[in-house]
């Protein structure tokens, strides 16, 4: 398994609990200290406003690989499916990325799968890409996405201590046996897990019940959420891949940390932790200000 560095942050705005965007210095700063433990591999976005750009200008200093999602819409081409991606190749600067995937699961399910996959199957063969697959939120969504880019190696699942929606997926599995490599995102919950619930009043409420008896749970245990987190995500057998976002070096070196003790972690710790139920799990679903 390895430990991927999340960018989302990185120059904008992004996500629910990330109420400042990284300046480039602190971004200088992360990206040093992710050398450092060995963290050689970030994923990013062409929705992660400002994040590609940034990484390009410290693409020389720190070459990492990158996993990098474009956004699919209605009315796609394969000419404009090639022009995102090397519009995405030159901010990065870079002449090859690691990973490329489909950001837009709905619009994967509305668009002709044939021609997103003989884009993507050009651009592999051309060189340009190594991989490519779809981000997704649900079972649901990853059927779909694999029945449409067959060529697909590599999918982006959300998975989290209270949202274990695809530890047990069928799916998943028989996908992973076949060779299909599976990231990990949102072991945070999009930072809900590791954050001051207060400054997030327009939570739904059954969501915000859940999140709270996981902090209940962790105080019991002795343990903190972010611990908690990280040693969850490194049970996960099929990821190949578990990608962590940060606010800042503080938090990324309490993440490094909690990963370098995960062998001390005793796993009885992780029962009967409360899972959600609410459909509100899915970030799709939440209802921002």
């Amino acid at each position: 398994m390895n430990w991927v560095l999340g960018t989302a942050n990185f120059g904008s705005r992004y996500g629910i609990t990330n109420f400042t965007a990284l300046t480039q210095s602190e971004v200088k700063e992360i990206l040093e200290e992710c050398r450092k433990w060995g963290i050689n591999t970030v994923d990013t976005a062409n929705a992660y406003l400002g994040s590609e750009s940034i990484l390009g200008e410290f693409s020389e200093k720190y070459p990492f690989n990158v996993s990098t999602k474009i956004s699919v819409n209605e009315g796609d081409t394969e000419l404009t499916i090639k022009a995102k991606i090397k519009d995405t190749r030159e901010k990065l600067r870079t002449s090859k990325l690691d990973t490329v995937l489909l950001h837009s699961p709905a619009h994967i399910v509305a668009s002709n799968g044939k021609m997103l996959s003989k884009a993507l199957d050009e651009c592999v063969d051309l060189g340009y890409i190594r991989s490519y697959g779809a981000s997704v939120y649900s079972e649901t969504d990853l059927e779909v996405c694999l029945y449409a880019l067959p060529r697909g190696s590599t999918f982006q699942v959300p998975e989290n201590p209270i949202d274990q929606r695809m530890r047990d997926s069928k799916v998943v599995k028989d996908a992973g046996q076949s060779g299909i490599k599976f990231q990990v995102r949102s072991i945070f919950l999009q930072g809900l897990l590791v954050s001051d619930l207060e400054q997030i009043p327009y939570l739904d409420s059954t969501l915000l019940s859940t999140i709270n008896k996981f902090y209940t749970f962790c105080e019991k245990k002795l343990i903190s959420p972010l611990d908690l987190c990280i040693a969850y995500a490194a049970t996960i057998e099929w990821a190949s891949d578990v990608i962590f976002g940060v606010n800042g070096i503080v938090q990324l070196r309490e993440i490094l940390n909690a990963i370098s003790n995960v062998p001390n972690f005793k796993a009885e710790a992780l029962l009967g932790i409360p899972r959600a139920t609410s459909p509100q799990i899915d970030p799709r679903n939440w209802k921002r200000p």
